[in-house]
């Protein structure tokens, strides 16, 4: 069975569903709980997130598939290679929050910025501002920023873990 959410098709055209088996198994749950795939959120669609995130929290836990492996363990800001690509954990401590016309950005320690662009804010229920100084995992595909440093749009606050 499909469940569809808040839209059908994503830019490139490809449907968007959420796969059920016959039993009522959610295909996305499974996956994710054996760590053979991480959770990604993209507003509007956000249907079940609490569900997926807590069988990542699972497969991390126990190390299952792709978290047992060093690619997809957290890296430290100050240590991702500015030209890193593909996808990372980034664990670093918020050491400027700033706004431009478009954005919050979070600088972490090192050479990492993270761009959440004004639009997806009301999915925050913490103001960004109050991260200062806290230690922090990011999750994404950095890119290159204007500086050459690498940036990280975080669209939902599912992508921003805050450790203390």
């Amino acid at each position: 069975r499909l469940r569809y959410d808040a839209e059908r098709q994503d830019r490139y055209r490809r449907t968007l569903a959420h796969v059920y088996l016959d039993d009522g198994r959610s295909v996305t749950a499974l996956l994710i709980e054996q760590g053979l795939a991480t959770t990604l959120v993209v507003p509007p669609d956000l249907w079940n997130i609490d569900c997926y995130r807590a069988a990542e929290q699972r497969a991390r836990a126990g190390r299952n598939a792709i978290w047992g492996l060093a690619t997809y363990q957290p890296v430290a800001s100050t240590a991702l290679a500015s030209n890193a690509t593909g996808f990372h954990l980034i664990r670093g401590r918020v050491t400027r929050v700033s706004e431009s016309r478009k954005s919050v950005w979070l600088n972490l320690a090192g050479d990492v910025s993270l761009r959440i662009d004004r639009n997806d804010l009301h999915y925050f229920s913490t103001a960004p501002a109050q991260l200062h100084g806290r230690t922090v995992i990011a999750r994404g595909w950095p890119h290159p920023g204007s500086k050459g440093r690498p940036v990280i749009r975080i669209r939902h606050p599912a992508a921003l873990e805050t450790l203390h």
